[in-house]
């Protein structure tokens, strides 16, 4: 809620944070913190930290509200699951996904990560919730397909597998 679109990258971890889960927070290009687990010399169990600069947060200023007209037709939804690294980022994926769906996606939505059999060693499942809708008219079945189509075949262009 109060950086909507905010997103996270991993970084060189420093001394006193966990070797592998130590992130850069940026929103709307600005790098505005570190978001990271503290080492586990120096803690029993985990503990975890939001390092973030208000100042420069509050020198961003609020995000002006735009008008959205209601949709006058119904919207279309339906989940993709993508298999990737076991190290790559929900986040990229879906800034992939998005961009294979071209002007029509409405909303893009995480919903689960799986890793075990099937899945061979080293590799995820990454499950998403797209919604499309038109602007003029109802979206047919077959206008349908051709966006899921034209967004599977981006990812296998790139070398991504669909649990379809």
């Amino acid at each position: 809620c109060l950086m909507p679109g905010a997103e996270v990258a991993p970084v060189k971890p420093r001394g006193y944070e966990h070797p592998s889960r130590s992130y850069e927070l940026a929103w709307r290009g600005t790098v505005l913190g570190r978001i990271f687990e503290l080492h586990p010399s120096l803690v029993e169990g985990r503990a975890a930290l939001l390092d973030l600069n208000l100042a420069v947060l509050r020198g961003l200023g609020p995000r002006p509200v735009r008008y959205q007209p209601l949709r006058r037709h119904p919207a279309s939804a339906f989940d993709l699951s993508v298999v990737a690294g076991r190290r790559e980022l929900a986040g990229n994926i879906e800034k992939q996904l998005a961009a294979h769906a071209g002007a029509n996606l409405v909303s893009i939505r995480f919903l689960r990560r799986y890793w075990g059999p099937p899945l061979p060693e080293g590799k995820q499942s990454l499950s998403y919730r797209l919604t499309v809708c038109a602007a003029g008219h109802t979206l047919s079945a077959e206008e349908l397909t051709a966006i899921r189509q034209r967004i599977i075949d981006g990812m296998r262009a790139t070398g991504y597998q669909l649990r379809l």
